[in-house]
């Protein structure tokens, strides 16, 4: 605060003034009527201007206290804000510091879960492999070393008809694990193809209708994102078959501004927010919070809504390909 040039003091100067002033009553009373008269005059200005002099250092004072009392006012206001702001910060950073744990411990479950997911599905396609083709392509075996030794033209067409139907099954077989770990017309067609004959499939082995709608408008993606939204949309299906308990379901697709957005809906039971992690609606493979983190590393997102008894609607938006 800058201080007023004319708060000095000077109350003690006119107060040692007024002292010589009342000291020199005896030497005013010894001169003349005359001489007396001017004396008093001059003693009476002297102090009716030592009054005027000290009511305006007693004003001085008192706004020099009032400037003061403004201003602690204004700092302890301040120092109020700056501990408000402060606690607020603080708050906000154990927040942060809650949700990052939260999410740490959740990406340490997707790991494992990844983990064990993974190992479920190398141990589900050995199991596959034996139990299908490593046991067909022995019976055609069998039946070629049968056909070797015995030599009969009559048992020779039996024989080859039912080798070759073996051998047929047998790629059939392969053909349908080709597909599932990696679809061709994903590849050879396209995403919006490929998303089609997804629901078809869907409709085909689970007898539960899919539609799907396309808004025909391009839609230009990098192959990790085609692969990404490709996978997360047959998890979104896996997880209806399992968990839904739907009637129907339908897939969108549709281009807002430099995004793409797939919706995958269904009629089911629903859920509730809080079960977004639980195992009621974690897929075999991905789960609601993978499919979230994969999307997050490409520069999408996903947004989940559900009616309990009345179905859920899942988005999931990822950037289109830069020209």
């Amino acid at each position: 605060m800058k201080k007023n040039p004319e708060t000095k003091d000077k109350s003690p100067k006119l107060v040692e003034r007024l002292k010589g002033r009342v000291k020199s009553k005896a030497w005013i009373a010894r001169g003349t009527p005359k001489e007396k008269e001017e004396r008093i005059g001059s003693n009476t200005e002297e102090f009716k201007r030592a009054d005027t002099q000290l009511q305006i250092e007693i004003e001085k004072r008192k706004w020099a206290e009032e400037e003061l009392k403004k201003a602690r006012e204004e700092l302890e206001r301040r120092v109020k804000e700056r501990t408000a702001e402060l606690v607020k910060t603080q708050e906000q950073l154990s927040k942060a510091v809650r949700i990052l744990s939260v999410h740490k411990r959740q990406l340490r479950s997707m790991a494992s879960h990844h983990t064990i997911s993974e190992e479920r599905e190398r141990r589900k396609l050995a199991v596959y492999l034996h139990d299908n083709i490593c046991q067909s392509l022995g019976v055609a075996k069998m039946k070629l070393d049968a056909l070797r030794e015995s030599g009969s033209p009559s048992d020779l067409i039996g024989s080859v008809d039912e080798v070759t139907q073996i051998i047929k099954s047998t790629i059939q077989d392969v053909r349908s694990v080709m597909v599932d770990l990696s679809p061709p017309v994903l590849h050879e067609l396209g995403f919006e193809a490929a998303l089609e004959w997804l629901a078809e499939q869907f409709h085909e082995q689970n007898g539960i209708p899919c539609g799907y709608e396309n808004d025909q408008h391009p839609k230009p993606l990098d192959d990790d994102v085609r692969i990404l939204l490709f996978q997360s949309v047959r998890e979104l299906l896996i997880n209806i078959i399992k968990h839904a308990q739907a009637s129907k379901a339908r897939i969108t697709v549709l281009r807002k501004d430099d995004n793409i957005h797939v919706v995958v809906e269904d009629n089911g039971v629903g859920f509730k927010p809080s079960q977004y992690g639980s195992p009621m609606v974690v897929a075999s493979g991905f789960g609601f919070f993978s499919i979230r983190e994969r999307l997050s590393s490409i520069g999408g997102n996903m947004v989940i809504k559900s009616w309990k008894g009345k179905g859920s609607r899942v988005t999931l938006a990822a950037p289109l390909k830069r020209s």
